[in-house]
């Protein structure tokens, strides 16, 4: 099958799955018991966790580009093309690296489904970012509050699901066991470090104040809806029961 007869078969599946089973998988594998996968499945394990971060965080960053960027020659079409061209380069990560006994082994039920998966959360994230890069009422001129907001959760979705993207990887080669849990609090505690640093980076340019009024919330809740989206990432590549959109609290959509 060709890759873009491969994606053409993808986007009719997911067209057709109500939104409850798109990440159906199965039941997901308790994540004590999760990785130390065979040799052979490892690198289609890496290539679904890098589709899964590149199409997040590319996909996010050419929504900053073209709504606060000031990018003026990037139309509503131009953005729609730019993302598909996203999908299609995560999407053939999978095809070329994937096998379905290796996908099988990861908890998918093919790699059909494993790109139905991707290429469902791709979209999930462009919907939930709706809520940092929607908001109109800015209250500064030169647009630094949205700019500076917008730009740290961008950051933030790419530098978080690099974080899942890492732990998981070891774990799929070596196995979790009992520190398994150790592992994702840290990778945790490296996240909430990094929403610290960006809060300040918001704050030379933009008051509470002003974010409050722009967004009808916090800076750091806005950050917390990024790095819940990072786990939503995480939960379509790797199909575990510790770090998905559940385990996030997300209700299904991040948008407030």
């Amino acid at each position: 099958m060709t890759a873009l007869l491969r994606l053409l078969v993808v986007l009719v599946i997911l067209a057709q799955l109500p939104r409850s089973v798109a990440h159906a998988h199965g039941g997901r594998l308790p994540f004590l018991f999760w990785g130390n996968f065979p040799r052979f499945a490892i690198p289609c394990q890496k290539a679904i966790g890098r589709a899964a971060a590149l199409c997040a965080a590319r996909s996010a960053q050419a929504r900053f580009r073209c709504t606060i960027g000031q990018d003026t020659s990037c139309s509503a079409t131009d953005l729609e093309s730019q993302r598909e061209a996203i999908l299609r380069v995560a999407l053939n990560l999978i095809d070329r690296f994937c096998s379905d006994r290796a996908a099988v082994q990861l908890g998918f039920l093919g790699t059909i489904e494993a790109q139905s998966d991707i290429a469902n959360m791709c979209t999930t994230v462009n919907r939930d970012l709706s809520f940092v890069f929607e908001p109109t009422d800015e209250p500064s001129p030169t647009g630094d509050c949205t700019r500076s907001v917008s730009g740290a959760v961008v950051r933030l979705l790419r530098s978080g699901t690099m974080i899942w993207e890492e732990l998981f990887n070891r774990v799929a080669l070596k196995g979790g066991g009992a520190k398994g849990r150790t592992l994702i609090t840290r990778a945790r505690a490296r996240i909430s470090l990094q929403q610290q640093k960006l809060a300040n980076v918001i704050r030379r340019h933009c008051t509470d104040e002003s974010v409050t009024a722009i967004y009808g919330t916090t800076t750091s809740e806005l950050l917390n809806r990024a790095a819940r989206l990072t786990e939503c990432v995480a939960g379509a590549a790797y199909v575990q029961d510790a770090i998905h959109c559940d385990t996030a609290q997300s209700g299904g959509s991040l948008s407030p």
